[in-house]
């Protein structure tokens, strides 16, 4: 639970330099490994796994080197493009992104600080409560 709501706190840490944005790149780029193919995403009959290999040789033909699908948010499925729960939780992300920015749109700059100051101060130093962080998204949101 604690990496998954890491990057939700990301947002935060944003807000709190009042960084209105973020930037991925290459969301969709799957490169396999040299002399495989990328085959759609599937269950593994009677697991809840699948038989998807995240690695992602984008500096192929270096094989050394992958990136292990840290800023993959969507899969190839065989119907279109599979969601992940990074992408649920990135939804939420800038959910909560909107609601600061209209907090501090309020003029409420003081407890918005004050907010954020719950949950992250530093990219080291935050919060993986769950229960804190709805708390605190709901307080923000009776300022409104």
């Amino acid at each position: 639970m604690a990496l998954f709501f890491q990057g939700r706190l990301l947002y935060w840490l944003g807000a709190r330099e009042d960084i209105d944005g973020w930037l991925y790149y290459a969301v969709d780029l799957w490169v396999p490994h040299p002399g495989r193919e990328i085959h759609p995403i599937a269950l593994i009959p009677g697991t809840t796994m699948t038989d998807y290999d995240v690695a992602n040789y984008i500096w192929s033909p270096r094989t050394d080197i992958f990136a292990n699908g840290d800023g993959q948010f969507i899969y190839p499925g065989a119907n279109g493009p599979v969601a992940t729960a990074r992408l649920a939780n990135m939804r939420d992300a800038v959910e909560d992104q909107a609601l600061l920015q209209a907090v501090r749109t309020a003029g409420n700059v003081s407890d918005l600080e004050t907010a954020i100051a719950k949950l992250v101060r530093s990219p080291t130093d935050h919060t993986d409560d769950a229960e804190l962080l709805e708390a605190t998204r709901r307080s923000l949101a009776a300022l409104l």
